[in-house]
C-alpha cells in the first residue's frame, strides 16, 4: 500500500513505537512510587503520554482551522508530513495499548473503551491516510485534552479534578465534536464526517456515566466518614465555634462538616449530658461471676499460707530435736 511505502508515515511509525516501549518500563523504573505501586497506575502512562503528545500537537492544527475561518475548504495543513508523524504516533499508541493491556493488565480493558474504541480508531487513523487528510485528525485530537487529566488522576488521585474534567469533555468530546461533523459535512459533502459521527455515541456513552459518577458522589457525600477523620473534623468545628466541651464518642458517626457551629455545640452538650450506654449483658454476668471469685479465691489462699507455715514449723522442730 502507498501509506505503509510513505517514509513520512513509516518512520516516524517505528519511532513512535520504540518511544511507547521506552516510555512504559522507563516510568515504572525511574518513577516506582508514581508509576509501579499499582496494575492501575502501570495501564495509564501510555494513555498520560499520548494524551499530552497529542493535545499538544494538535494546537497548530487548530490555529490553521481558525486561521481559514473555521473551514476546511482550502486547509494549509491538510496533508503535511507533521500531520502524517502524529498520526503515525497516534496509531502506535493504540496498538501499544491494546499489546500491553492484554499482556499486563489484562483486567482493565473494558471492551467497549479499550478493545473496541482502539480498534476503531487504528481503523479510521489509516483510512484517514489513505484518503490523504491526516491534517483532520490534527485538528480533531484537541479532544484528547480531557483524557490527560483523566490520566492524571487515576495516576494519582492528588491531581483529580472531576469539575474541571467534565467541563473540559463536554466543551471538546460533545461541543466540539458536534462542531467538526457539521464542518466536514458542509465542506467536503461526502462520508468523511461519517466516522466522526460513529464515535460520537462512545463519547456520549463515558459522559453519561461521568454524570452518574457525580451524582453518587454528591449522595456519599452527606453520608459519614471514617472515625478519625470525622472526630478530627469535629474538633475543627467545636474549636472555632468557641465551645471548650470535649468530643464525645457518639460525635464520631456525626459529620461535622455538613452542621453549623451552633448545631455542633448543641449535639455535643445533648450528648455528654444522655446516660451513659449500660455495659452489655455478657459484660455484666462475667464481672458478677469474677466478684463473686475473689473471696473463695482469698480462702484458698489464706489456707495454703497456713499449710505451708506449718510445714516449716514441722521441719524446724525436727531439725532442733
Amino acid at each position: 500500500m502507498d501509506v505503509l511505502r510513505d517514509p513520512y508515515f513509516i518512520y516516524p511509525f517505528i519511532i513512535s513505537a520504540f518511544i511507547q516501549i521506552f516510555t512504559y518500563y522507563f516510568l515504572q523504573h525511574a518513577f516506582p512510587k508514581q508509576f509501579a505501586q499499582t496494575r492501575k497506575q502501570k495501564a495509564w502512562i501510555l494513555t498520560l503520554q499520548n494524551s499530552f503528545v497529542t493535545a499538544l500537537s494538535s494546537v497548530p492544527f487548530l490555529y490553521h482551522f481558525a486561521a481559514n475561518g473555521f473551514s476546511f475548504d482550502d486547509f494549509p495543513a491538510i496533508d503535511t508530513p507533521f500531520a502524517k508523524a502524529l498520526t503515525a504516533f497516534f496509531m502506535t499508541y493504540l496498538l501499544a495499548d491494546l499489546t500491553f493491556g492484554a499482556l499486563f493488565y489484562p483486567e482493565l480493558m473494558d471492551p467497549m473503551t479499550g478493545w473496541f474504541h482502539h480498534t476503531l480508531y487504528t481503523v479510521l487513523s489509516f483510512q484517514i491516510l489513505r484518503w490523504g487528510v491526516p491534517g483532520l485528525l490534527g485538528v480533531y485530537l484537541i479532544l484528547e485534552a480531557p483524557t490527560l487529566l483523566l490520566s492524571m488522576g487515576q495516576i494519582n488521585k492528588a491531581f483529580r479534578k472531576d469539575m474541571l474534567y467534565g467541563g473540559i469533555f463536554f466543551s471538546t468530546r460533545i461541543v466540539f465534536h458536534l462542531v467538526l461533523s457539521y464542518k466536514l459535512f458542509t465542506d467536503f459533502h461526502n462520508f468523511l464526517f461519517l466516522p466522526t459521527v460513529s464515535v460520537f455515541p462512545i463519547h456520549i456513552l463515558w459522559f453519561k456515566q461521568w454524570i452518574v459518577q457525580q451524582i453518587k458522589k454528591c449522595a456519599i457525600g452527606t453520608a459519614p466518614t471514617s472515625k478519625t477523620q470525622t472526630v478530627k473534623e469535629w474538633e475543627k468545628v467545636v474549636v472555632a465555634s468557641g465551645s471548650s466541651v470535649p468530643v464525645p464518642r457518639r460525635a464520631h458517626f456525626i459529620r461535622a462538616d455538613s452542621v453549623s457551629s451552633a448545631a455542633v455545640a448543641a449535639a455535643v452538650a445533648a450528648s455528654l449530658a444522655a446516660p451513659p450506654t449500660p455495659p452489655k449483658p455478657k459484660r455484666r454476668i462475667l464481672g458478677v461471676m469474677a466478684a463473686a471469685q475473689q473471696p473463695a479465691m482469698a480462702r484458698l489462699q489464706a489456707h495454703a499460707l497456713r499449710l505451708l507455715r506449718g510445714g516449716r514449723r514441722g521441719s524446724n522442730s525436727n531439725l532442733q530435736s
